[in-house]
């Protein structure tokens, strides 16, 4: 049984969490030629020759919110009422890493967080 549980342990942490990111500089959209602005949402795809970047849209992203960072527990709570969520990150180029900017989650999730963290 221990064993069980440290199993199912191991595999939550392995899990592939859904990433998007901000953008730090201007770009296309691959699919349908949008201009992409500093600070848009992207769903990076993987080709053969290259990264494709993919807008909101064609990325079907357009339908969930965006919960800055900053509000912790309404972040808590959106993932656990969402059922799929995004975690938006963004270059930095002073610590040449990525950071968090925040997360994309289903709209009805988010409004049921902030009604029950108050903040409605």
């Amino acid at each position: 049984m221990a064993d069980d549980e440290h199993a199912n342990t191991e595999n939550k942490k392995t899990e592939k969490k859904n990433t998007v990111f901000a953008l730090s500089r201007a770009s296309r959209c691959h699919a349908c030629d949008k201009k992409l602005v500093r600070g848009d949402i992207v769903k990076l795809e993987n080709s053969k020759d290259d990264t494709e970047a993919l807008c909101r849209s064609c990325a079907q992203l357009d339908a969930y919110q965006l919960v800055g960072k900053g509000s912790a527990k309404i972040t808590r709570l959106a993932t656990k009422y969402s059922k799929v969520t995004y975690v938006v990150l963004q270059w930095s180029d002073t610590w040449k890493c990525y950071e968090r900017v925040g997360i994309l989650a289903e709209p009805q999730a988010v409004h049921q967080a902030e009604k029950e963290s108050g903040k409605a």
